[in-house]
């Protein structure tokens, strides 16, 4: 799984569940330490081999927007500060901010050419800082 594939020192994990059209797909990680460390904090909690322990996919969409709201996290912040780390690994390894959003847009499930849309949505305030 996941945690195999970081602690071998993959860069990248691939995506297989929760895909739109059931396609696998390889997404980079730019920490490596910070995800290992997420996927060992959620295998910690997970019940009968589950995070969200629900019977039903509707009942685990509650439970986890429940448990997100109880945390004080919205909704889709964690992409977006997924889509953001993504970005700016880019950018210091050395990618043009063209290159970046467009494997970005890849990394969250989108087509390369889907780039401006993470710039404008995802990246609204903290890449122009950057750059």
């Amino acid at each position: 799984g996941w945690q195999t594939q970081i602690s071998s020192g993959s860069d990248s994990i691939d995506v297989v569940y929760g895909t739109k059209g059931g396609r696998v797909r390889c997404t980079r990680i730019p920490d490596s330490q910070r995800a290992l460390t997420a996927i060992n904090s959620s295998i910690a909690i997970m019940e009968h081999g589950r995070l969200a322990p629900r019977r039903t996919l509707k009942e685990a969409v509650c439970w986890y927007r429940n448990s997100m709201h109880r945390l004080g996290v919205q909704g889709h912040r964690l992409r977006y500060a997924f889509a953001q780390d993504c970005v700016n690994s880019y950018l210091l390894s050395g990618m043009s901010a063209r290159e970046a959003y467009a494997r970005t847009s890849m990394d969250l499930g989108h087509g390369d050419g889907r780039g401006r849309w993470v710039k404008m949505v995802y990246c609204q305030n903290t890449i122009s800082e950057i750059l």
